[in-house]
């Protein structure tokens, strides 16, 4: 939804931030959601005086649940009173139409703005976005599975053996780190080169990311954690941080795959339902991986093997993306306006 109310928000002055707030914003609860639910949890032993009796021993996690429905009932409820409709009225949509056969001379190729059938979008145009984003879902759920794992394993069997303090810093780091450089880079990259260029760049960013692992463990077998290890873990934090761009150019390319703005809502289900399906086994498939290396004595190396030729089949499918999406995106924000 949130991809469905940008594209009929945004025009082409402002698409390209109206998309970058969406992982600042989901950076921003990413990174404190788990710092609350972890300050919460077992009140009795973080806030003594006030959480007193056996019903917190008892129910360590109910104060973050209350706390966590809460604050979704709060957000619901400021969502139905406050957020405005992006999706015009059908009289609106009527007079506006009247008035630009009146005024306008409406290209011979213009879609009628009315939703298409289902069949309609199953359709290259569609498709070659839909399946980016899949891929993209995939492998971006392949990392955030993988990467507490490769933190916590022992060195000498493939990973960093990081304590759970260390593996949450360097998670919590990529919200804060995102959020900021999102805010700086994306829109002008895209203002620059194009969603298309933009979404190859950080799709190309899978290739090291899943090759750093197995050079890092190398490192740190021979020397020891260092400031070797630490500069690359930063090094891959920042390719993660750019990769994540990924997200808003592939949902801008979904975006100006709709045939008009009343067809959006069917292009994204399409696309969420596609990720969806992905996202069932993606994570499964890869620790299954990373846990038959190790028993294989391979140091859970073969399942980046794996993700890196994915990547390049990624970076591969991602040049089938048409060059004009960037102009289609803004005909279709100002005409349909």
């Amino acid at each position: 939804m949130k991809s469905i109310m940008m594209g009929e928000l945004t025009d082409s002055t402002n698409i390209a931030q109206g998309f970058s707030l969406i992982p600042i914003a989901w950076s921003a609860g990413s990174t404190m959601g788990p710092v609350i639910g972890g300050m919460l949890e077992h009140p009795e032993h973080h806030f003594p005086d006030v959480f007193r009796g056996e019903f917190w021993s008892q129910f360590p996690y109910f104060l973050p649940s209350v706390i966590a429905a809460a604050f979704a009932t709060i957000c619901f409820l400021a969502i139905s009173l406050f957020l405005k409709e992006t999706l015009p009225r059908k009289q609106t949509q009527d007079k506006s139409a009247a008035l630009a056969d009146e005024t306008l001379d409406v290209p011979e190729n213009a879609v009628e703005d009315a939703p298409v059938p289902m069949q309609s979008l199953l359709v290259p145009s569609v498709l070659i976005p839909v399946s980016n984003y899949a891929c993209l879902a995939i492998l971006d759920n392949a990392m955030w599975a993988l990467q507490p794992l490769f933190y916590s394993t022992p060195i000498d069997l493939g990973g960093h053996g990081f304590d759970p303090v260390t593996i949450g810093f360097w998670i919590g780091s990529f919200g804060i780190l995102n959020g900021v450089l999102q805010t700086i880079i994306l829109a002008p990259l895209v203002r620059r080169y194009g969603p298309k260029v933009t979404f190859q760049l950080a799709i190309a960013c899978f290739i090291p990311i899943f090759s750093l692992p197995p050079i890092i463990n190398i490192i740190a077998r021979q020397y020891g954690i260092n400031w070797l290890v630490y500069s690359s873990l930063m090094f891959s934090l920042i390719l993660t941080v750019l990769m994540d761009m990924a997200f808003s150019c592939i949902l801008m390319h979904i975006t100006a795959a709709a045939p008009n703005k009343q067809s959006l809502g069917a292009t994204n289900g399409l696309a969420q339902t596609t990720v969806s399906i992905v996202r069932t086994f993606g994570p499964a498939a890869s620790t299954s991986m990373f846990a038959y290396s190790l028993q294989h004595k391979l140091l859970g190396y073969a399942v980046y093997v794996i993700l890196v030729t994915m990547s390049i089949f990624s970076l591969m499918l991602s040049a089938k993306l048409p060059e004009s999406a960037g102009k289609k995106v803004l005909f279709t924000a100002s005409y349909y306006d």
